[in-house]
């Protein structure tokens, strides 16, 4: 088995270019397909402020959505299922 790594002492840090790191997230939303035309763009999506957005009770996953989309309401569930039966919060 072949492992790549990069071994070189911290002094050498300074001397050498690394790119910039990335992170590309994708968000997805349940909706009926004659509402899918509201959460087409993004942007339009982050302005709302009558957005109330079901995610997997997980701190980081509950962060990123906060950080993203800012003026919605954020609905920790234990089950996707429980949001799409309307049972969030219990």
């Amino acid at each position: 088995m072949w492992s790549k790594r990069l071994a070189m002492p911290p002094s050498r840090f300074g001397h050498n270019c690394f790119s910039d790191p990335s992170l590309e997230r994708t968000y997805s939303f349940a909706v009926p397909d004659y509402r899918k035309q509201e959460f087409a763009d993004t942007d339009e999506i982050r302005r709302r402020d009558d957005l109330s957005i079901a995610v997997f009770d997980d701190e980081y996953r509950v962060r990123c959505i906060k950080e993203n989309f800012s003026k919605a309401t954020i609905e920790p569930t234990r089950s996707y299922l429980q949001s799409f039966e309307g049972y969030i919060g219990t």
